[in-house]
């Protein structure tokens, strides 16, 4: 038996990744540097200091970031019946397609300096500038447009159900949210992962990239997301062709 095909309605969801604040107040910072001034241009990027004596840390310079993935949607499915000898009870398959009509992955840093360095040339010592490049690798555009890619590659899955009842909102909800969310820590492991690997590159900071343009020309392209055992990139790979995606830095461009 098949039903019509139903329309239902707009839904707002917000997964986060943690992010621990420290009580500190924000300190006027000059202008940063040109590369990466388009990620403090959104508003999202504060820079604080902190007093060593009375918050020693096992690094003197840290970044901490939080990022959400907020989607909204609509929602279609189409209903039939099970053909299935082996059980008496009829039961249905749903076809559920949801259409997303905004995604957004806002990211927002925290970086934190010893109070020494809060000086008008906080910009031009090496730690400040390796934190800089820890910002760069979750504000990098491309990591948005992929994240959005693999969110709308979630545009139809079935589930079997006893009763046309049980498909709800909150039932298309927890279903989408649970296809999502394992996208979401994927990219999360790979902000990580990339983090990791700039640490060891530059031994925390102690000595600068070789290459900080190269480093980042390569940064979430297919070579990167390799090595980083992404699982999703069979589901990137024709987003990684992409031009646009290819050319994307800090600064967000149209879509």
């Amino acid at each position: 038996m098949t039903k019509p095909l139903f329309n239902r309605t707009l839904v707002l969801l917000c997964l986060l990744a943690p992010f621990g604040l420290s009580a500190a107040e924000p300190s006027a910072a000059p202008a940063p540097p040109e590369w990466i001034k388009p990620v403090f241009d959104r508003g999202l990027t504060k820079l604080e200091f902190y007093d060593p004596i009375k918050k020693p840390q096992n690094f003197p310079g840290w970044t901490n970031y939080k990022f959400e993935l907020n989607y909204r949607f609509t929602y279609e499915y189409k209903i039939h019946e099970t053909n299935n000898k082996e059980s008496p009870k009829k039961r249905i398959v749903a076809t559920i397609i949801p259409k997303f009509t905004m995604l957004e992955l806002p990211v927002q840093h925290q970086i934190l300096l010893p109070q020494r360095y809060d000086t008008p040339r906080v910009w031009d010592t090496p730690l400040a500038q390796h934190e800089l490049e820890h910002v760069a690798i979750s504000a990098h555009h491309r990591v948005a447009l992929l994240a959005k890619h693999l969110v709308k590659k979630v545009h139809q899955f079935e589930r079997t159900l006893d009763a046309p009842s049980q498909i709800t909102d909150d039932w298309v909800k927890q279903e989408i949210d649970e296809l999502i969310t394992p996208r979401r820590k994927a990219i999360d492991a790979l902000f990580a992962s990339n983090n990791r690997q700039l640490d060891k590159l530059t031994g925390h900071g102690a000595k600068p990239l070789a290459d900080r343009d190269a480093f980042f020309a390569q940064m979430y392209l297919k070579e990167n997301l390799d090595e980083m055992k992404f699982p999703f990139l069979t589901e990137a790979l024709d987003l990684l062709k992409e031009r646009h995606y290819q050319n994307a830095r800090w600064q967000a461009s149209p879509e």
